[in-house]
């Protein structure tokens, strides 16, 4: 008897040492990278100081391609990105990743019954115009309605076999409503692909992904304008859009950067949106659409209630620091 309590102390110091063990050799990686217009704030453990550098690095790369491949502005030697694509009406060769990204584009468009639209580029660039010059004079009913039928007639042609990309019409990709949560999603995949479990990932408060808890206990995410509103998660995505941050008020009329896509103008309904689900890429299409979606009116609210089961997310929406809907 007395043998087999040694056994059993022996076992329990042993494993104690192993859990010890094991705890000391969790390594801190965190840091904050500069990518899509915003700072990207990383955190990562792991049992090597190298497997780390790694991923962190390989994620920093990751936000800062999809950057370049999503930017309609700007030209970069070599890379057929989306300026390239909205600046002629040819047939262009895309890389993976820019391909991957205009098909789920494409598809969001359809799913979200075109309240996420990504040919709105002409459009966006007036409103932001709008919120930078602090000045509307140059919106009028008569463009709305000219860029929206531009808006209408545009459509984008993949050819998944060639990895060719063809803008037919005169509209222009905005792919900023989707890009960071593609990013994201990238991201997410590589560190779960390396073994990754514990980390976390704030993308400039839009765009979230969540592993676990070193503790094993969950995240405490707040929302940027909702006070006292906290959701504790982990392993997952999340996705919020909000008018807090890109707006100007003219004239009491208030101009932010969420347009909606059927009738061309700032919807005020909510101030955020924060969508919870497993797919960054979807989540930051989601949350722009449903900023454009009226749950006041019973067809409208059906449609968010639609994409909560085709997505299986669940929706928190917001207007003056107070809940107006929420999926549970």
């Amino acid at each position: 008897m007395k043998n087999i309590n040694k056994i059993i102390i022996v076992l329990i110091i042993s494993l104690s040492i192993l859990i010890l063990s094991s705890c000391s050799q969790v390594i801190e990686k965190k840091g904050s990278i500069y990518a899509m217009k915003t700072y990207i704030d990383i955190t990562l453990y792991s049992n090597s100081k190298e497997k780390n550098n790694n991923a962190y690095n390989e994620i920093e790369k990751i936000y800062k391609d999809i950057h370049k491949l999503a930017d309609n502005k700007n030209e970069y030697p070599g890379l057929n990105n989306t300026y390239v694509i909205n600046n002629t009406n040819e047939k262009v060769v895309v890389n993976d990743y820019l391909f991957e990204l205009l098909s789920l584009s494409n598809k969001m468009l359809i799913d979200t019954n075109g309240y996420y639209n990504h040919f709105m580029g002409n459009l966006i660039d007036i409103y932001k115009d709008i919120i930078k010059t602090k000045d509307d004079s140059i919106l009028s009913n008569k463009l709305i309605d000219e860029e929206l039928k531009i808006i209408n007639q545009t459509k984008l042609v993949l050819n998944k076999e060639t990895k060719e990309v063809q803008l037919i019409g005169e509209g222009k990709l905005d792919l900023g409503a989707i890009a960071k949560g593609y990013a994201t999603k990238l991201a997410r995949e590589y560190l779960i692909n390396k073994g990754f479990k514990y980390f976390l990932i704030n993308a400039g408060n839009s765009s979230i992904s969540l592993g676990e808890k070193v503790n094993d206990e969950s995240y405490n995410v707040g929302i940027n304008s909702v006070p006292n509103f906290i959701l504790k998660q982990k392993n997952i995505d999340i996705s919020t859009s909000s008018i807090n941050e890109q707006k100007v008020l003219i004239d009491d009329k208030l101009y932010h950067h969420i347009i909606n896509p059927k009738n061309g103008k700032n919807e005020n309904y909510y101030d955020v949106v924060t969508i919870l689900g497993e797919d960054s890429g979807h989540l930051d299409a989601l949350s722009t659409a449903i900023f454009n979606i009226n749950i006041s009116l019973e067809e409208e609210l059906n449609v968010i209630k639609h994409l909560e089961i085709v997505f299986d997310i669940n929706i928190y929406i917001f207007k003056d620091g107070k809940k107006l809907y929420s999926t549970i």
